[in-house]
């Protein structure tokens, strides 16, 4: 398995099994995937839509179907409109759409983009800062 994040997390991607995205597109431009194939490669926190697409469709070209097949699917959930966690720009926006799971209780996907308000001030690339988490919930 072979994670994929935003290249804000580049000190992040130095870890065994982490890439940061602009990695992987030199990697795949250049048919420098020896090391991907029969891996799954998964799409991690930091990623734009318009990075998920270019990345599956580049992939799909140069025949890497088996190793990106789940990575368009895995990062559709539609984001929460920014009237529901009271912001004002999309990408302060860190959930998904709630998803009713019980009578009383609701399930949210969580997006790190690193240019939010509270990633942008304090990205060091090695951990997600617990207000991040707390306004998430929130």
């Amino acid at each position: 398995m072979v994670i994929v994040v935003s290249d804000a997390f580049e000190e992040f991607s130095k870890k065994l099994g982490v890439i940061c995205y602009s990695d992987l597109i030199k990697k795949l431009s250049s048919s420098d995937t020896a090391h991907l194939l029969n891996r799954n490669i998964i799409a991690g926190q930091g990623l734009s839509d318009s990075e998920i697409d270019y990345t599956y469709c580049l992939s799909m070209s140069i025949g890497m179907e088996k190793e990106f097949n789940h990575w368009y699917h895995w990062n559709r959930h539609p984001k929460a409109d920014c009237s529901l966690p009271y912001k004002q720009k999309p990408e302060n926006v860190l959930i998904s759409e709630p998803q009713r799971t019980a009578d009383d209780q609701f399930s949210a996907a969580v997006f790190l983009n690193p240019q939010s308000e509270l990633m942008s001030d304090h990205l060091t690339g090695q951990h997600v800062q617990g207000m991040v988490l707390i306004e998430a919930c929130r």
